[in-house]
């Protein structure tokens, strides 16, 4: 997985010949700014950034950038999905606004991008519900590895929680208490909350615990490669003095669903859990408790676009011929 680079910050910016968008300007941004509250957030910028420079690595310093360079860009890729295309766009319009504003370039290149990138034309991915049965038959797929029992972690927390990706990647054990029956997480907001963790999760959790180094704080460690001993080749081992990113989460998820020859994103996870909530019989203000959402509303409009519930209008339908 590609690392993203963290330059020293310099905590004054100032005008500087021959700096590149990445890493250099990005983390001064990054770092300075105040646009960016969250790790996630952090990653997420420097990740299009990274993009962005990879696409033009002929550009060596933020003046060179043109606004047709930039469209082009936020519409590149293989019909990049709108959402891709909005975040795209919104972060290099407020880069550039800042790099102007701090005199790191003459001109911003990003003030038309509003009008000129228009992020409907792009393909829009169906989002992946998984029944009871569904989630199950992942879960069983994932391997009976150090990796694979991760990834099998990562799963029964989306599917038994409904914990979102930025939950899961900055999990660590402090959280839970010492039975795990209980786990607290701080959601959306900063607003923290406290969990009841089933006991197939306290079972998986428990056994995890057993594999961790003393001290190892990450719950959802991440990987490295090293050279297998005695052996001319170089392997995949648990990094447990680092957490997983993001990215380690999506893949992880993704690879699951490959397993069963289902897309999968690691939203897909808490969608089916509210699913599994409502087939389950649970109500609806429960369910709005479970995912922690701060307006039912939000819970039942979540809910309304599960496609399994036009599915079962017409399933069992019959005329008696």
């Amino acid at each position: 997985m590609d690392q993203i680079d963290t330059p020293d910050p310099d905590p004054s910016p100032r005008r500087s010949e021959g700096m590149k968008l990445y890493p250099t300007a990005a983390w001064q941004y990054a770092q300075t700014s105040g646009r960016l509250k969250t790790p996630a957030s952090v990653t997420s910028f420097m990740k299009v950034m990274r993009t962005l420079q990879r696409y033009y690595p002929e550009v060596e310093e933020l003046d060179e950038f043109t606004p047709e360079d930039l469209a082009d860009w936020c519409m590149s890729g293989d019909n990049p999905a709108p959402s891709t295309i909005r975040k795209r766009r919104a972060h290099v319009r407020s880069f550039f606004g800042w790099a102007k504003w701090k005199g790191l370039c003459e001109v911003n290149p990003a003030a038309d991008l509003e009008y000129s990138v228009v992020p409907g034309r792009g393909y829009r991915r169906v989002h992946t519900w998984l029944s009871k049965e569904g989630a199950i038959e992942v879960i069983r797929a994932c391997p009976k590895t150090d990796i694979g029992e991760r990834d099998r972690l990562i799963l029964l927390l989306g599917f038994l929680l409904g914990l979102r990706a930025a939950d899961i990647v900055n999990l660590r054990w402090d959280q839970f208490t010492l039975d795990f029956s209980r786990l607290t997480v701080i959601g959306k907001g900063q607003k923290p909350a406290v969990i009841g963790v089933p006991t197939e999760l306290v079972d998986a959790l428990r056994e995890w615990k057993t594999r961790r180094p003393y001290g190892a704080q990450a719950v959802i460690p991440r990987t490295r490669e090293t050279l297998h001993p005695g052996k001319d080749r170089r392997v995949q081992v648990i990094d447990w003095d680092n957490p997983l990113k993001y990215d380690g989460v999506l893949y992880a998820v993704k690879r699951a669903g490959k397993r069963c020859d289902v897309a999968l994103t690691p939203h897909d996870l808490r969608r089916s859990f509210a699913g599994i909530l409502e087939e389950s019989g649970v109500n609806l203000q429960d369910i709005s408790r479970g995912m922690r959402h701060s307006n039912v509303g939000t819970t039942s409009v979540y809910l309304e676009r599960n496609p399994n519930k036009a599915v079962a209008v017409t399933e069992n339908l019959s005329l008696g011929l």
